[in-house]
Parts: C-alpha cells; sequence; structure tokens
C-alpha cells in the first residue's frame, strides 16, 4: 500500500498514512485525522489476455461456420468487457438475422473496446432490412417466412419485418398454411441479392414481399 503524509490539526506534526485509509490518529497527540484524499481499496482486474483467448477461439468458430459457439464465446468475452468491441462484431456475424439487430447497435456505439481480434470494418457490409409482406388475406392463411434457413415465425400481411443482413446472395421462402385445413405448402425459395439502396419487389403468386434496404 502507498503510504501519504498528513498533517495533524491539532500539533501540526506530519503523521503517515496508507492511502485507502479514511481516518487515524495523530502519533504524536492522539487527535483523530480524517483522510479526505482516500483511495477505494479496490482492485482492478486486467482480463486481456482470456478476452483475447476468448475472441481468437471465437474466431476459429465462426471460420469453421459454427455459429452458435461463436456467439457463446464471444458472449464469455463480453462477460469480462462489456464494451468489448471485437465480441459485438462477431455477434453480428454469427447471429441470426433478428438478433443481429441489437448487436449492431451496439458495435457502433462509441467509445468501445478494440482488442485488434476483428476488424470492425466488416460490420459495413451488415444493413437494416425490411421484409414488407402483402397480398394474402390474414384470416384464411397463416404465412411463415424463412431467410437463409432461419425461421423469422408468423408474419402478418403489411406489417414490416426489420432484420440485419450482410451484402451479397440470399435466399428466402414462405410457408403458407391454409387456416381452414391446416394444410401448409411450402413455396420454392427465391434468390435475391443485396448490394445497393434499392427495393425489391419479390413475388409468389399471392404473397408479394417487398424487400427494402434501409
Amino acid at each position: 500500500m502507498a503510504l501519504i503524509s498528513l498533517k495533524c490539526p491539532e500539533c501540526g506534526g506530519e503523521v503517515q498514512f496508507e492511502e485507502t485509509l479514511k481516518q487515524g490518529f495523530c502519533v504524536y497527540c492522539g487527535t483523530k485525522i480524517i483522510n479526505e484524499k482516500a483511495v477505494p481499496n479496490t482492485v482492478i482486474l486486467d482480463h486481456k489476455d482470456e478476452i483475447v483467448g476468448k475472441l481468437e477461439l471465437a474466431k476459429v468458430a465462426l471460420t469453421s461456420k459454427e455459429y452458435e459457439k461463436a456467439v457463446s464465446l464471444a458472449d464469455d468475452a463480453i462477460v469480462l468487457d462489456p464494451n468489448c468491441l471485437d465480441a459485438w462484431c462477431l455477434k453480428v456475424i454469427a447471429s441470426d438475422p433478428i438478433s443481429r439487430t441489437s448487436c449492431l447497435q451496439k458495435a457502433q456505439s462509441k467509445d468501445l473496446n478494440q482488442y485488434g481480434v476483428i476488424d470492425p470494418n466488416l460490420i459495413n457490409n451488415y444493413h437494416k432490412v425490411l421484409f414488407i409482406p402483402t397480398g394474402r388475406d390474414p384470416s384464411k392463411y397463416s404465412v411463415s417466412m424463412i431467410v437463409d434457413g432461419f425461421n423469422l415465425g408468423i408474419i402478418h400481411i403489411d406489417t414490416n419485418i426489420e432484420t440485419i443482413l450482410s451484402s451479397g446472395n440470399h435466399k428466402f421462402h414462405i410457408e403458407v398454411t391454409r387456416v381452414s385445413n391446416n394444410k401448409t405448402v411450402v413455396l420454392k425459395p427465391i434468390p435475391f441479392t443485396i448490394e445497393s439502396d434499392v427495393s425489391i419487389v419479390i413475388k409468389d403468386g399471392l404473397t408479394n414481399v417487398r424487400l427494402v434496404k434501409k
């Protein structure tokens, strides 16, 4: 512990204190002395090496397309440092299209700590995309939409669905269930590409999906 010198308010004697002590007594006259500049007795743990290790393993898992493992390891790094930019970028890349939304918001926030494992510029390839389904009578049909194999769940006509997708090629298809007999029809997957700020209309005959990159 570091020592500091304080002057006794009564006799003027110089008394040495541990810097974390809030009060003590003069060794010369016994007067109580308050240390107004006391430093909290806290221990700061440096988790940098452990965080980098988690990130390196997550990067390997990502390269191997073990996305759940990559997300889990990124979460471990975030527990150690909630402001770990590398971990949030990893989660943007490895998470499903819905979960990416909150991850991207965090990764784009300021004052995050960078560990040099993941290039933060990679998230510039990810964009907010709106799926806007129209056309089917919701009283007769229940419609689910699947993007790149991930089921976005039941969609409602004229209700926007916001996701995060990377630049490049993707596929989506919809499953339509007739309410009256609970019969489901899986429609043929439709490819689409996210390249620029354009609207794309995808048609399957009865349901039209307008894709808008924000």
